[in-house]
C-alpha cells in the first residue's frame, strides 16, 4: 500500500485502547448479534463464520489474535468485514468510535512497545490522545 499524506482510519476499541483500521479495507460494520457457526479445528481466535448476505465469513476475535484476552460480547460489539488481497474476514471489536484522520507524519513507526509485531503499523496522533493502527494484511494472514 503507497503511503499517503493523510490517511482515514475507523476507530475501534478492544478493552479499553484505541485502535485504528484503515478505511479502505472495511467493507461493512455490522451489530455482534449475527449468529456464528463454529468450525471444527480452527484456531482459538477464530470464532467461526457467519452468513452475511448470502456470503460465508468467517470471523475473528480480534482481541484474541492480538494475543488479549478474549472478548465479550455486549450492546457495542460490532463485527468489521475488512478486505484484503482475496482474503475476506469478519473481526469482533468491543466498539467502534469514529473516522479519524492521520497525517502520516504524526505516524510514529518506530515505538519501542510492539516493536516486531507485525500486526501493528505505528502509533498515530489524534486529537483526544493516541492510536495504535493495525496492519490488517498480517492480521488475516493464516500462522498455523
Amino acid at each position: 500500500m503507497a503511503a499517503r499524506e493523510n490517511q482515514k482510519y475507523l476507530e475501534i476499541e478492544l478493552g479499553k485502547e484505541s485502535y485504528g483500521i484503515d478505511i479502505g479495507r472495511i467493507t461493512s460494520i455490522n451489530e455482534a448479534n449475527l449468529e456464528i457457526t463454529r468450525v471444527p479445528k480452527a484456531p482459538r481466535y477464530i470464532k467461526g463464520v457467519i452468513n452475511l448476505r448470502g456470503e460465508i465469513i468467517p470471523v475473528m476475535d480480534l482481541s484474541m489474535r492480538l494475543k488479549m484476552p478474549e472478548m465479550v460480547l455486549t450492546g457495542n460489539s460490532r463485527i468489521i468485514i475488512v478486505k484484503a488481497d482475496d482474503i475476506k474476514m469478519g473481526l469482533l471489536v468491543d466498539g467502534v468510535n469514529e473516522i479519524v484522520t492521520i497525517d502520516d507524519s504524526l505516524l510514529k513507526t518506530d515505538t519501542s512497545e510492539g516493536a516486531g509485531d507485525d500486526f501493528i503499523l505505528g502509533v498515530g496522533k489524534v486529537s483526544d490522545g493516541v492510536i495504535t493502527v493495525l496492519n490488517v494484511e498480517k492480521i488475516l494472514e493464516q500462522d498455523y
